[in-house]
């Protein structure tokens, strides 16, 4: 696996998702899953993460890539950071709808529940840094709203072969536009 930060020189490109995706995906030209995560926290760039390295370049930003082979084990604890679309399925008239999380309270025990599905234990209380809606727009006009939210905290291993599995294949829905990506920092 491959952890790549691009490091934007015009943030403006940052607005487009679709477009973002497009730019993400040119750049790894691979077939396997990619995941990556917007961050405009301290500079625009983005996270890439990767089972291919990255062979392409990119006009629009500076590119760091280092290989991603984290040590994991289960008691391990880790500082974490999540972009995540948190959504439920519900029965309407029959038919399965999705529906967004809308209250904190919800978005906090989403996220525990997700953990407790992908290998780890939420520990502490769950930040909710950005909590907010994005407009996702195709060249070919459709376009769809969907919930934004940021998680970080700290959380425990439980299950090792379970939470690599989902470190890298991402959690949640939207993995294509930037959701998805746990990242994680040793304690």
């Amino acid at each position: 696996m491959f952890l790549t930060q691009i490091q934007v020189n015009n943030s403006r490109i940052l607005g487009d998702i679709y477009g973002v995706h497009q730019k993400v995906m040119a750049f790894v030209d691979s077939e396997e899953r990619v995941l990556y995560r917007v961050e405009t926290d301290d500079f625009p760039r983005i996270l890439v993460l990767s089972e291919d390295e990255p062979s392409n370049k990119v006009d629009w930003g500076k590119v760091i890539i280092k290989p991603y082979n984290p040590i994991i084990a289960v008691g391990r604890r880790f500082r974490f950071r999540l972009l995540a679309n948190p959504t439920h399925v519900v029965s309407v008239g029959g038919h399965k709808r999705i529906r967004m999380f809308l209250k904190i309270e919800d978005q906090e025990n989403w996220i525990k529940e997700k953990g407790k599905k992908s290998g780890f234990k939420v520990l502490d209380h769950v930040l909710v840094i950005d909590n907010g809606f994005c407009k996702i727009k195709k060249q070919s006009g459709f376009e769809w709203i969907t919930r934004s939210v940021l998680f970080e905290g700290v959380l425990e291993v439980s299950d090792k072969n379970l939470f690599l599995f989902n470190l890298f294949n991402g959690i949640g829905r939207c993995k294509a536009f930037g959701f998805g990506l746990l990242s994680i920092a040793a304690l």
